[in-house]
């Protein structure tokens, strides 16, 4: 199983991605068009985080009831 956080925080995660696809991945000296050309389309796949990294404003410890 393969998990890809994306820059605005959402996360998918992939199945089936094996140790050597991983290897290939992770090696790679272009991961992006790897990623897209062997493993976006070719795996199954489902959110697991809508967008953890959302922050919070840090005034509302301050009026939070």
């Amino acid at each position: 199983m393969l998990s890809c956080t994306w820059p605005d925080g959402s996360a998918i995660e992939y199945a089936g991605v094996g140790e050597e696809i991983w290897r290939r991945l992770s090696g790679s000296s272009s991961a992006w068009s790897y990623y897209r050309d062997n493993i976006e389309e070719d795996f199954s796949r489902r959110r697991i985080a809508a967008n953890p990294a959302e922050k919070s404003n840090p005034l509302d410890e301050l009026f939070r009831k």
